[in-house]
């Protein structure tokens, strides 16, 4: 039961590790393919580490916040927009602001946009051409996570440790069945070993029961063959004496037996004497005048 416990743990945690090792790895290819770089998206969603506190109603610092590329004619007033910056203090920053109002830069379509936490307006209007995407979602810290993720350290404790900790459990299982297989046919070689002798064992009793009966049958022909010559001697016998057969002697004796032990048939047993002699009588001597 323990051993069964043990191996559903493992495959579980095997598999967790599994899921994690693919979600830091899609994570992974977002963050190094598209946080901190303007142009780049990830299926239409862009990313991004929130570094102040300008939104803080509605994200803080260390959030992921996730914008999704848009139309901006589709781009109304309270809309959370992300862009970058075209003030000469930070230009080319990529900041997410909310709309205050529509309105136009040299000519064509921009947004007037301000910090919620302060609600001053920024110094310059955002073209419709430097909007990125409207704000979606955020994951609170997730932030720090991906500047860690950017370190070495960081590679090493998320992206290669839990693969060598993966591999080396796949390794241990796969050892551990390469035995057990190996226990497997220890076992059914054994298994086939006892079968084979028993196998042995019942045909050396068969030979040894066919060898008796063998010389059974050898002795009842011998036997038969001499009983034979003796029926043919005493027929010989009983017709050089001209007496009963042997046979019908048998057959005599078995019906005077059967007589004898019927109820109802009295078997009369008549002696015969031998007829005695007259005795002579003695001589007398003749006496003389």
């Amino acid at each position: 039961m323990l051993k069964k416990g043990l191996s559903i743990a493992g495959r579980v945690l095997t598999i967790l590790l599994l899921i994690f090792a693919v979600f830091v790895m899609v994570f992974t290819v977002i963050s190094v393919s598209t946080v901190g770089k303007a142009d780049a998206d990830f299926l239409g969603f862009k990313p991004n580490i929130v570094l102040s506190d300008s939104m803080q109603d509605t994200f803080a610092v260390g959030d992921l916040e996730v914008s999704r590329k848009v139309d901006p004619e589709s781009l109304a007033a309270g809309d959370i927009i992300t862009f970058r910056s075209i003030d000469p203090a930070n230009y080319g920053s990529v900041i997410t602001h909310k709309i205050r109002e529509i309105t136009t830069y040299e000519g064509g379509l921009a947004f007037v946009t301000y910090g919620t936490t302060t609600g001053v307006d920024d110094a310059y209007p955002v073209p419709a051409d430097k909007v990125l995407g409207k704000y979606v979602f955020r994951l609170p810290k997730m932030g720090y996570f991906f500047e860690f993720l950017r370190t070495t350290a960081g590679y090493v404790t998320v992206i290669l440790l839990p693969f060598l900790v993966l591999i080396g459990l796949q390794l241990f299982r796969f050892v551990r069945l390469a035995r057990q297989y190996k226990a497997e046919q220890r076992e059914e070689l054994a298994a086939q070993q006892a079968k084979l002798e028993e196998e042995q064992q019942k045909n050396q009793a068969m030979r040894e029961e066919l060898e008796r009966l063998k010389a059974q049958m050898t002795g009842e022909a011998a036997d038969s063959r001499i009983g034979a010559m003796d029926s043919v001697r005493l027929s010989s016998y009983y017709k050089r004496e001209n007496k009963p057969a042997f046979g019908s002697l048998n057959t005599e004796v078995k019906e005077w037996q059967s007589r004898k032990s019927s109820k109802w048939e009295t078997v009369r047993i008549i002696s015969v004497k031998r007829p005695v002699k007259p005795q002579k009588p003695p001589k007398t001597p003749e006496s003389k005048p």
